[in-house]
């Protein structure tokens, strides 16, 4: 099973992030100690908070190290930078841990966890630009435009599932499809890849 880490450097962030109480998250202070780890042994979170220098989440992320990153305050400018530099994950220091379990789940399955905030970001931006074509509609099944759809709306896999009324399997089967149809490798990848849709594509 993948180690699981919260990298602070806040020792405060022990007492408030949910996750850091969880029986089998080891909280690391030392970048040194994070390192002593292959990036394919463990699951990153890491707590963003003003000591932290960018320069040391980007050397982890140069690494291959999967990171998902915990912000007091969230916002999908944030986000969104974060993830153009390559995190697979964001979200709130103070979500849940079975919100915070979500994202690890995703992320170990080879997706990204992109929120709901992030995803109505994105939205919010599509729908400010001139109307797009949706052309791309014709690669794909009635149920497999369903499923974007509500991908688009930032849903979960397992929101996406009790919408449609199917099983989670089916649901990552559709966005596997999905994801091999638009040749892109992530769920932020196809969001983007049809707001951007163009007829010659």
């Amino acid at each position: 099973m993948t180690h699981l880490l919260l990298y602070t450097t806040d020792e405060n962030i022990v007492n408030n992030a949910s996750i850091a109480a969880s029986r089998d998250c080891e909280v690391v202070f030392d970048l040194e100690e994070v390192l002593s780890y292959l990036p394919t042994e463990v699951m990153l979170l890491v707590a963003l908070n003003e000591r932290m220098q960018q320069a040391q989440i980007e050397s982890l992320i140069e690494k291959e190290y999967p990171i998902i990153l915990l912000s007091n305050l969230p916002t999908s400018e944030e986000a969104l930078a974060w993830f153009a530099l390559g995190v697979k994950g964001y979200l709130n220091l103070y979500a849940n841990e079975e919100r915070i379990r979500q994202a690890i789940d995703a992320v170990q399955s080879g997706s990204i966890w992109l929120g709901q905030s992030v995803m109505q970001a994105l939205i919010t931006q599509a729908t400010s630009q001139p109307k797009r074509s949706e052309s791309w509609k014709k690669q794909v099944t009635e149920r497999e435009e369903e499923t974007l759809k509500l991908v688009m709306l930032g849903l979960s896999n397992m929101e996406i599932a009790e919408s449609m009324h199917i099983s989670e399997r089916t649901v990552k089967a559709h966005i596997s499809h999905l994801l091999e149809k638009f040749s892109v490798k992530d769920r932020l990848a196809l969001v983007l890849c049809i707001q951007n849709w163009q007829d010659e594509n």
